[in-house]
């Protein structure tokens, strides 16, 4: 006795109800990989000892333009990094430390070359005539910009011998 045929493409029914009894198998393998899948972007690790440099360009190029320090990082969805106890470093071409940021927590965004946080900071130069605390503040590579958004205080030292003077 001859199998029916499907009419559409000719062949035996009970291959195509084989097919379909697969079915839900496949569709229990393929709800699993999504779940799996879910998670693993869900979960991110964090990492101990993150560190980006940038160094002057030439005749410059031996010397640091800026460090960025933190003690733990975690890479978030969209490509940036959560850091904690951070320290941001920038430098003059000739090596001599400009600006000290210190802060519990911050965003490092590398596409947009950018720092921020919503938290407290410490700011100093390097000779230590200049401090600033703030809370919320965006610092930005292509123009070496600090900008502090809330509760700015500034301390200036001024030299003794300044203060003799006429």
């Amino acid at each position: 006795m001859q199998p029916d045929r499907d009419n559409t493409r000719g062949r035996p029914v009970r291959t195509a109800v084989r097919t379909l009894a697969w079915l839900p198998v496949l569709l229990a393998a393929f709800a699993w990989s999504v779940v799996v899948a879910a998670e693993r972007i869900s979960t991110s690790t964090v990492t101990e000892g993150f560190r980006v440099e940038k160094f002057h360009e030439p005749p410059n190029e031996t010397n640091t333009q800026y460090l960025l320090e933190g003690e733990t990082a975690e890479l978030q969805q969209g490509g940036e990094v959560l850091l904690t106890v951070v320290r941001l470093q920038t430098f003059s071409e000739s090596g001599a430390t400009q600006m000290v940021v210190r802060a519990p927590h911050c965003v490092y965004d590398p596409t947009e070359r950018t720092v921020s946080s919503d938290g407290p900071l410490h700011a100093h130069d390097g000779a230590g005539k200049f401090q600033l605390d703030g809370v919320g503040f965006l610092w930005q590579e292509t123009r070496s910009d600090l900008i502090i958004s809330n509760r700015a205080l500034a301390i200036l030292q001024r030299d003794t011998k300044d203060l003799l003077k006429p």
